[in-house]
C-alpha cells in the first residue's frame, strides 16, 4: 500500500504546518502573542487616557477661574462630567479586552477541537481500514 499524503491528513500546501500537531502549536502561538499585543494595547490605551485626565483636570479649573466663577458649583459639575467620561473610556477598553481576549480563548479551544477530530477522523480510518482488511482475511481463510 502506498503512503498517500492526501488521506492522511497532512496539508501538502502548508509548508509550515507539516502535521496536525504542528499546526495546533502554531495556532496556540500565534493566539498567545495575540493575547500580549492584546494587554498591551490596553496598558497603553489606560497609559493615554491617565494623561490626558492629568491634563484636562487642570483646564476645567483654569476656564472656570478665568471666567470668575471657579465656586459657582459648576466647576464641580463640568470636572464630575469630565471624569466620568474618562471612566467609561476606561470601561470600554477594558470591555474590550475583555472580548478580545475571550475570542482568543475561543480560537484557542477551535483550534483544539480540530486537532482532536483529526486524531479522531485519522483513528477511525484506521480502524475501518483494519476492519475491512480483517474481513477480507476472513472470507480468505474460510
Amino acid at each position: 500500500m502506498a503512503y498517500n499524503p492526501l488521506s492522511s491528513g497532512f496539508n501538502i500546501k502548508d509548508p509550515y504546518g507539516i502535521s496536525p500537531s504542528q499546526r495546533l502549536k502554531t495556532a496556540l502561538n500565534k493566539t498567545t502573542m495575540d493575547r500580549r499585543n492584546v494587554g498591551t494595547g490596553y496598558d497603553r490605551q489606560r497609559y493615554d487616557l491617565g494623561q490626558a485626565q492629568k491634563e484636562a483636570v487642570p483646564q476645567i479649573g483654569e476656564r472656570f477661574i478665568s471666567r470668575g466663577i471657579y465656586d459657582s458649583g459648576l466647576r464641580k459639575k463640568a470636572l464630575a462630567q469630565q471624569l466620568a467620561a474618562f471612566d467609561r473610556a476606561r470601561a470600554e477598553a477594558a470591555t474590550a479586552q475583555n472580548r478580545a481576549i475571550l475570542d482568543l480563548a475561543l480560537q484557542d479551544l477551535a483550534a483544539q477541537g480540530q486537532f482532536t477530530g483529526e486524531r479522531l477522523q485519522r483513528a477511525t480510518d484506521a480502524n475501518s481500514v483494519r476492519a475491512a482488511k480483517a474481513a477480507e482475511i476472513r472470507e480468505a481463510m474460510s
